[in-house]
């Protein structure tokens, strides 16, 4: 008899599992008492069915989610879990699996938006850097030399490094120092140099240009300390 008791209270317990929403553990419960010879009656059973029919459809689309997943589709992945916990709302693991899904859509976004900024610098710094660029072409053709300097180093620093346009910056940073040089302005020339030459590490002649002016001011410099004069 006590033992009949206590399959009636299962059986009661597993409906109210099923009727509050824990369909796998109803689901879970009644097999269990299926191998021990217990059986619940006809409204148990209909109400477990129920529940079993939830999970499967619930399965079904944490299935789907997970071949999404798979495939990269994170957000087609979030969808069908959704539809899961609509079918089980209280299927806790698969809530976990969302939040996991969601964060991950979350980064995804972050990296995007974070590439297209970078994207965004990029090309504004190399609008500046060819603006920088027409205006020391511009300055050099007006005769101002000095100008020009300025221009074509601030170009030098900005430029990111292996844009296409870099080349032409360097190269005409060699003949504004050039041009600087053969003025007497050596300083100018060598910080003009000194900037191409981090641009472009493997320009040998940039790099022998630029031996060659601190050789020369360094002269000039022991010139001046015994009372003569240096070049600017």
């Amino acid at each position: 008899m006590g033992q009949g008791l206590n399959v009636k209270a299962e059986c009661r317990r597993i409906k109210r599992l099923s009727s509050s929403g824990e369909h796998k553990a109803s689901v879970d419960s009644l097999a269990a008492l299926k191998r021990k010879d217990g059986s619940c009656p006809d409204s148990t059973s209909r109400a477990v069915k129920a529940s079993r029919s939830r999970l499967e459809a619930a399965d079904t689309f944490v299935r789907l989610a997970m071949k999404q997943k798979r495939d990269g589709d994170l957000l087609a992945a979030r969808g069908s879990l959704k539809e899961a916990l609509v079918a089980y709302p209280r299927y806790y693991w698969v809530q976990k699996l969302l939040r996991g899904v969601e964060k991950s859509i979350i980064a995804e976004n972050n990296a995007r938006a974070e590439a297209a900024e970078r994207r965004s610098r990029l090309k504004a710094d190399i609008d500046k850097a060819t603006e920088e660029l027409n205006a020391a072409r511009k300055a050099e053709k007006d005769g101002r030399l000095d100008d020009s300097t300025y221009h074509i180093s601030q170009a030098l620093i900005i430029i990111p490094p292996n844009d296409p346009l870099q080349g032409e910056i360097v190269e005409y940073a060699r003949l504004i120092g050039m041009k600087s040089f053969s003025s007497g302005h050596l300083r100018q020339a060598r910080e003009v140099w000194r900037l191409a030459v981090a641009a472009d590490p493997d320009n040998e002649k940039l790099r022998k240009y630029l031996r060659e002016v601190e050789y020369r001011i360094d002269n000039l410099e022991k010139i001046q300390k015994s009372g003569g004069s240096v070049g600017n």
